[in-house]
């Protein structure tokens, strides 16, 4: 959530398609434009419909950026106070190589990649520290995505990470 409070637009952000279920914090993801994506583990949905909902919601992420919208991703799919790095979810670099390719390259899209740690994650009110990384220009990985989308996809992944 701090891309929502320092972001100079109020971004659309994808999450976890249970928690928008919730009654009340649902209607707070609501509010602040969740995009939900549904998880292989999320009983509520057959395959065909998991599939289904999650490509019309990447769809619509594409659509956004291509609008010139910005979409706040949590790329590891999870929180945790666990100081280890999970493995990144592919879903930024498809949606942002899409949008790119169906703009004919056009956009300028960048992905501002940030980490935050907690002075002490257990106690509340305490620090949080608030890295950037240099900012990737998408644009950069054109010409491998026109020979091999799934592998320009894994690259732009290991760059962030």
């Amino acid at each position: 959530m701090l891309s929502v409070l320092v972001g100079p637009f109020w971004p659309f952000m994808f999450v976890r398609a249970k928690v928008c279920r919730l009654p009340i914090l649902g209607v707070i993801y609501r509010l602040f434009r969740a995009i939900p994506f549904i998880r292989n583990d999320d009983p509520n949905y057959t395959t065909e419909q998991r599939e289904a909902i999650n490509q019309e919601n990447l769809a619509r992420g594409v659509q956004l950026l291509r609008q010139g919208r910005w979409i706040s991703v949590f790329p590891e799919g999870s929180s945790s106070s666990d100081l280890n790095l999970r493995p990144l979810r592919p879903g930024v670099a498809h949606v942002a190589l899409k949008a790119e390719d169906a703009s004919g390259w056009k956009l300028g899209l960048h992905i501002f990649a940030y980490g935050t740690n907690y002075e002490n994650s257990a106690a509340a009110r305490s620090n949080v520290f608030v890295r950037w990384a240099t900012p990737i220009y998408v644009g950069k990985y054109r010409a491998l995505y026109e020979k091999n989308a799934k592998e320009a996809q894994e690259q732009l992944i290991a760059d962030i990470d």
